[in-house]
């Protein structure tokens, strides 16, 4: 086994499509891209998770689990698992669900407690039950398909990042709109966002990205 970037990265991909349920959860096209800090998003089970571990600690990764003391896990959300190897600049950042934040936060001086939910469970099934695929380095790789990714995607920018939407988000949100099936986004927005998804798409056929998180939060016809 060459012990490098892409043959890891290329038996990672190789544990995931041996493992039912799991994926490359974002970018998944950029991960040969990847770095420390451009991490590789994973969509694992646990067993899976066992699996990579066993692969990744033979090679010197370590270990960190994010903190139960500045983030809260309701409804079943789980910790993130960060695998990393500043040798081979390489960051696996793992997950259980398709989690994200609330937009309630608890500040106090010098630090805050961020609450964790997961999405709607009908949701969280979909976004298992079949993959969308494509191939690199003669790699394939799993990733959500089109509505799925795209619900999980505004989750991400409006909810985890508070709005702020950075070049590749703004070019592959309208290309995952164009390939929905409209009428199956919108029941899942809806199980998001409630009464927000209509101006939500509105929103998002109008480029307006710096606003979705303003407009989301002024929002009152819930």
């Amino acid at each position: 086994m060459k012990n490098n970037r892409v043959q890891v990265i290329s038996d990672i991909a190789e544990i995931i499509n041996s493992n039912p349920g799991c994926c490359f959860l974002r970018k998944a096209e950029l991960i040969f891209e990847s770095s420390i800090e451009n991490d590789i998003d994973l969509l694992l089970t646990h067993d899976a998770n066992n699996t990579l571990w066993k692969y990744l600690k033979k090679l010197g990764f370590k270990k960190k689990i994010d903190s139960k003391i500045l983030n809260i896990y309701l409804y079943g959300a789980q910790p993130h698992i960060h695998y990393y190897n500043k040798n081979l600049d390489l960051h696996f950042d793992c997950v259980f669900g398709l989690f994200h934040k609330s937009v309630h936060i608890i500040s106090q001086p010098g630090f805050e407690i961020t609450h964790w939910i997961p999405l709607d469970k009908s949701i969280q099934e979909d976004s298992i039950k079949e993959f969308s695929k494509i191939k690199i380095n003669e790699c394939e790789i799993n990733f959500l398909r089109s509505e799925v990714e795209l619900v999980h995607l505004l989750a991400h920018v409006i909810l985890d990042k508070k709005g702020n939407t950075d070049t590749y988000y703004k070019e592959r949100i309208p290309l995952l709109l164009k390939k929905s099936d409209i009428n199956k986004l919108k029941n899942m927005l809806n199980l998001v966002f409630f009464n927000f998804t209509d101006y939500l798409i509105e929103l998002l056929e109008k480029n307006k990205f710096d606003l979705l998180f303003q407009e989301y939060i002024a929002f009152g016809d819930y």
